[in-house]
């Protein structure tokens, strides 16, 4: 019999929240994606191309000049300079935070991975925006969560859904849990009205409030707004460097209140005592050497090019009847087809011809949205988005002439 088709004799082993456990539709894809025929306009992909011979002579210089201390374990909660560091950058957003606050994790998947661990019980609540990102999701899920999901719009969540929500609540969520910055996959951003309104609900409820801002220095249209944590220092911030520097280092960070940051501390030691090395050690190095600023100032331009282009494409190919989201910003666009279709299915017929996405499904606990895309251009050429959208404007329309003739 072969592996791919053997029963599971471990099956009655595992412990009962793994029942809970799904795979993420966007690391599915990834493999897809990986293949070098095929336009990926799936994964939440950053532009890595920029900065390849930049990063070359640092990483040299750490493996032959400070091999020792590079290639060593460091501190759980982070090499302090380059916690120093991220407090630059966050009080370069209106927050003051000190080095003691700040745990280095692997990106803030981790992150999002120690607050589960840490907050969560066996049938407790998170609040969540409509739609959310999958591996938020699929973190929460981990540790047995239920979902309240609170609608949005143009201007991100809904505020007064969420008051009234948390008021009918018999048990309080354990936190709520909000992209305010072009958000994942939905592409909203929390206008500045609803961002103080958020705080000021939160506060009333009593509710932890946890703020993941990976994509907001990727602004490239509108004005910039404060982050939540600026508004208010008792909220919990995450931030990775996986959209501004380089996803592959696998470096992010959280900020908490001291005794939930112990919490988390205790949790990063007995998941891998400490963070890589090497990897934070080139972080560090990038940012000490003025590099960053120049680096950030090119992957907006870049962003900015792809959006108006696939902004331009999906004008030109998509249906009269879809409508998308208006990328100020990071590098996802959300959109809305016909709710007869279901991409799920549909995505089939795209990768058959070269094309993948995400369906929208995923994207929510309850897998409602299979009307829904989500499309990135962050680490696509402006000639594969108009492909890839020609393309997936004639699969879309290929499916909805489809339904029109056998209907009766």
């Amino acid at each position: 019999m072969s592996p791919e088709i053997e029963l599971d004799h471990w099956h009655d082993r595992y412990a009962k929240r793994t029942s809970r456990m799904r795979t993420s539709a966007v690391r599915d894809l990834m493999a897809v994606a990986d293949q070098p025929d095929i336009i990926a306009l799936s994964g939440g992909m950053p532009e890595t191309g920029v900065f390849e011979e930049t990063l070359r002579p640092i990483a040299e210089e750490l493996l032959v000049d400070e091999a020792a201390r590079t290639l060593q374990y460091g501190p759980s909660q982070g090499i302090v300079t380059l916690r120093e560091q991220i407090c630059d950058l966050m009080f370069e957003e209106g927050m003051h935070v000190h080095p003691d606050d700040v745990l280095i994790t692997v990106g803030a998947q981790q992150a999002l991975e120690f607050l589960g661990k840490v907050l969560l019980d066996d049938g407790d609540t998170v609040v969540i925006e409509e739609p959310s990102y999958v591996g938020a999701l699929n973190a929460f899920l981990s540790y047995e969560a239920q979902f309240e999901t609170i609608p949005t719009d143009v201007s991100g969540m809904d505020i007064d859904a969420l008051d009234e929500r948390l008021g009918d609540m018999d048990t309080p969520p354990k936190f709520v849990y909000v992209i305010p910055n072009f958000q994942n996959p939905g592409g909203a951003t929390l206008s500045l009205e609803r961002r103080q309104q958020l705080i000021d609900v939160v506060n009333k409820h009593d509710v932890i409030l946890v703020e993941d801002n990976p994509y907001g220095r990727l602004r490239f249209k509108g004005d910039t707004l404060p982050t939540l944590r600026s508004l208010d220092d008792s909220v919990v911030y995450l931030g990775t460097f996986s959209k501004i520097f380089s996803p592959g280092v696998r470096v992010g960070w959280i900020v908490a209140p001291p005794a939930l940051r112990d919490r988390l501390l205790h949790a990063k030691q007995a998941a891998d005592l400490c963070s890589s090395m090497l990897n934070q050690r080139l972080v560090e190095e990038f940012f000490k050497r003025g590099l960053f600023e120049p680096h950030l100032k090119k992957l907006i331009e870049i962003y900015s090019g792809r959006a108006e282009v696939m902004a331009k494409a999906l004008k030109k190919h998509f249906p009269a009847e879809a409508t998308w989201s208006d990328s100020e910003g990071g590098f996802f666009v959300w959109a809305k087809l016909p709710e007869y279709l279901d991409t799920t299915e549909m995505l089939a017929e795209a990768l058959a011809k070269k094309v993948a996405y995400v369906p929208g499904s995923g994207f929510f606990p309850d897998g409602r949205g299979k009307e829904a895309i989500r499309l990135s251009f962050g680490a696509v050429g402006h000639d594969k988005i108009r492909q890839g959208i020609s393309v997936l404007g004639e699969v879309i329309k290929g499916q909805m002439e489809l339904y029109e003739s056998l209907k009766f």
